[in-house]
């Protein structure tokens, strides 16, 4: 202990002469006091003005006062549970005792025998598997849970154990666990390098040993994987499932039958029986489509003769089932080459389904039936279909009723009007009826045709929108580089807040729109003016794209033109646009313990990504469950993609769940939204049997020994690891200061003494 004056040498004599004259004046204060104070009395009083004010002369003085402790730090064995599905499985068949079990029982004997020697060091127990926050037990706690988290991630896992027990001393950890993981290793798997010490294996322990809970060879098993279907089906689909049956640690051939069973909900969609004819067989069923929804189907095998696990016999597919395809209606006075590219456009797009009618001798007809159409004459009965194409509109030629198609419109109907057919020599056209061109994204002083040739080409801010982003290697600064000129346009202007796709140039800087897009409203419209779509659409520059024989659909993908009159009928049908906040991947089941990496795109009005504005992700669920709630996720931006965002969700438990996007402004911007389902089917369920490859690992990067905690000598070998270790401990010394001034003793000292004095001298009547 020592004490120590912070003041500087020059200050002392100064405080010297405060300290005098502060007992000076005091003597000389009570002195003159009325009524002067007894002798007795008179000294107290002195004597505490005169206490306090010299306190207060040492305060300024800054008294230090410095104490050195000593205290010795036992060391630490941590003892490491992993804590994951997988550890609550049995399989031994001379036990009933799960892997945890068994590694708490060798936890017991450890800590058991350690004690009975007298080890100076401490066990400190821990449970966790590498994702969630490891948790400190004890075993004499009344009630253990069993393992229930899933997902492992050990080399994390001896991460979080370093992290935990920083600034104490480690020398060994011993983990138990089984060396399975969900996750793939995140470093390599190596020994330190030769002339290491130990202390510097890794992970917070100078040395980690391992010990291997569950069976190396595994009993006999069947599972199923390599699971293969379409996520997305249409109501009354036939949809195939694609699967494999394979068999671990089996001898000699398996069994010739198995029966696969699709339930969902408890009710048998598909039961079949297929022959195996290896260790592992592809098999493939199919169902029809259940109706619209996120439906959740449970796929199981028939077991082997006394399988152990069972789990991994069965796993989970979800399907999203849309209503039947998007309709569109095509109106043609007289069909032509426009028509026909028009329908072999939809018929490109497994989402669409189109029909034909066009006007014949009895009417207006179906083409496929040449049935007699007649066209709604209220908006409900337009709305069997999702939108009408127009290839003309003078009222002679279409007997359409125009109120009701244009209430229709407003009420969210789509609309793609094309000038029709006309004679080369005909100058003018009829004026669209009074509620079609209400509808049109252009107008026009009077509908004329104005002479080409027009080289059409697409906008620089029309590129990214959903409708362009043509891709397929085109140039994207021209994509329709190469098509020929149009003979003619009509001479229209686009509306205010259309979007023009594509327009014409011509001689003299003329510029006329020919594909104008209006999506503002309820309602999806769209206009082309020129004289003919079908040329565009038709030519083939040589050379241009590879392998252009090898089909129509490969056709319609390359050729410019034909894959925007795709995304043209798309977008109208159904208005699914890229646009916007929208989430991008698709996947919507996840199995129960597995980590969702989720992602999105945020594009603005015109297609450009949107780079300065923050995302986030509500999650809601799970769904109809008891203590269901929202919680808020925050996207990071992807680096190499602008406007793509993502985030890694934590593991969810089983159920359905609801997915927002949020986007930063204001008010804040609501993107899409999505449903995802996490399935009861665990990856843990399939780990039957110990992975020691991994845990070797585990313990070379460690600087450890590898032991089985089922063998005999396994209590031995972990002592004997332990023994070589230094349990010494460490003394550490602190150093305590202590500011008499600044404490609030000393506060406490002065007020006594001051607050006495006034006592008294209230009692005693003095002034």
């Amino acid at each position: 202990m020592s004490l120590t004056w912070t003041a500087p040498v020059w200050m002392w004599p100064l405080l010297l002469v405060l300290a005098a004259g502060a007992v000076i004046w005091s003597v000389w204060v009570y002195g003159r006091t009325v009524p002067r104070p007894g002798p007795g009395l008179g000294r107290v009083l002195l004597a505490l003005r005169a206490a306090a004010l010299m306190l207060l002369v040492v305060a300024m003085a800054g008294p230090v006062l410095f104490r050195l402790l000593a205290r010795h730090e036992a060391p630490v064995l941590a003892v490491v549970m992993e804590d994951s599905a997988s550890m609550g499985l049995t399989d031994l068949p001379d036990t009933t005792l799960s892997r945890w079990q068994r590694g708490l029982a060798f936890s017991a004997r450890l800590d058991s025998a350690l004690s009975a020697g007298r080890w100076p060091g401490e066990v400190v127990f821990l449970r966790g598997n590498g994702l969630a926050p490891v948790q400190e037990f004890r075993l004499n706690d009344p009630v253990i849970p069993d393992p229930n988290a899933h997902g492992t991630d050990l080399a994390s896992l001896q991460r979080q154990v370093g992290e935990y027990l920083v600034g104490r001393q480690v020398p060994a950890a011993l983990l138990l666990s089984d060396g399975q993981e969900t996750r793939p290793l995140s470093g390599p798997a190596q020994r330190p390098q030769s002339g290491a010490h130990p202390s510097h294996a890794t992970n917070g322990a100078h040395s980690w040993l391992v010990a291997g809970v569950g069976s190396i060879e595994g009993s006999a098993d069947r599972l199923l994987k390599d699971l293969r279907y379409p996520d997305t089906a249409y109501a009354g689909d036939e949809v195939v499932v694609d699967l494999a049956v394979t068999h671990r640690f089996l001898e000699g051939p398996p069994p010739g039958e198995v029966v696969l069973t699709l339930r969902e909900d408890g009710r048998t969609l598909v039961e079949e029986t297929h022959h195996l004819v290896d260790q592992t067989t592809n098999l493939s069923l199919s169902f029809k489509a259940p109706e619209e929804g996120l439906r959740v189907l449970d796929l199981t095998v028939s077991p082997l003769d006394n399988e152990r696990f069972l789990a991994n016999n069965r796993m989970s597919l979800v399907v999203n089932v849309r209503p039947d395809r998007s309709r569109l209606l095509l109106l043609a006075a007289q069909p032509g080459w426009d028509a026909r590219f028009l329908a072999q456009a939809a018929r490109m797009e497994q989402r669409l389904e189109l029909d034909v009618v066009y006007r014949s001798a009895e009417g207006m007809v179906l083409a496929d039936s040449a049935r007699t159409w007649t066209s709604p004459t209220t908006a409900p009965s337009w709305q069997q279909w999702d939108g009408v194409v127009l290839e003309g509109w003078r009222s002679g030629t279409l007997a359409v009723d125009w109120p009701s198609l244009e209430e229709a419109v407003r009420q969210g109907l789509g609309l793609l009007v094309l000038p029709g057919a006309a004679h080369p020599q005909a100058r003018l056209v009829d004026s669209p009826p009074a509620a079609l061109e209400r509808l049109l994204p252009v107008t026009a002083t009077n509908w004329r045709w104005l002479d080409g040739p027009l080289q059409a080409r697409v906008p620089v801010e029309a590129l990214r929108h959903p409708v362009a982003q043509l891709g397929m290697g085109q140039d994207a600064a021209d994509p329709l580089a190469g098509m020929p000129p149009l003979r003619a346009a009509l001479g229209v202007e686009a509306r205010p807040g259309a979007v023009v796709l594509m327009e014409g140039s011509a001689a003299g800087d003329v510029i006329l729109p020919l594909l104008v897009l209006d999506g503002t409203g309820p309602g999806r419209r769209a206009f082309f003016g020129g004289r003919r779509l079908w040329e565009l659409a038709f030519w083939e520059p040589a050379g241009r794209w590879e392998d252009t024989a090898v089909g129509l659909s490969a056709s319609f993908r390359k050729q410019p033109v034909r894959a925007m009159v795709r995304n043209l009928l798309v977008w109208l049908a159904t208005g699914q646009e890229e646009g916007g906040l929208v989430f991008t991947g698709g996947r919507t089941y996840f199995q129960e313990g597995e980590k969702m990496t989720l992602a999105a795109t945020w594009r603005d009005m015109r297609g450009v990504p949107v780079t300065d504005r923050a995302v986030s992700l509500e999650v809601s669920g799970p769904l109809g469950e008891p203590g269901a709630e929202t919680r808020g996720f925050s996207m990071n931006p992807v680096v190499s993609s602008p406007g793509q965002v993502q985030v890694e969700l934590p593991p969810l438990p089983p159920g359905r769940y609801e997915l927002a996007l949020r986007g930063q402004g204001d008010p804040p911007v609501a993107g899409g939204r999505t449903a995802v389902v996490v399935t009861s089917h665990s990856i843990e369920a399939t780990q039957v049997r110990q992975d020691r490859r991994r845990l070797h690992q585990l313990a070379s990067r460690g600087a450890g020994d590898l032991v089985q905690a089922g063998d005999d000598g396994a209590l031995v070998q972990v002592l004997a690891a332990v023994d070589r270790l230094d349990w010494s401990g460490r003394d550490i010394r602190q150093r305590r200061r202590l500011d008499f001034w600044s404490g609030w003793p000393f506060l406490v000292m002065v007020v006594v003494l001051l607050g006495s004095e006034w006592f008294l001298r209230r009692r005693n009547g003095l002034l």
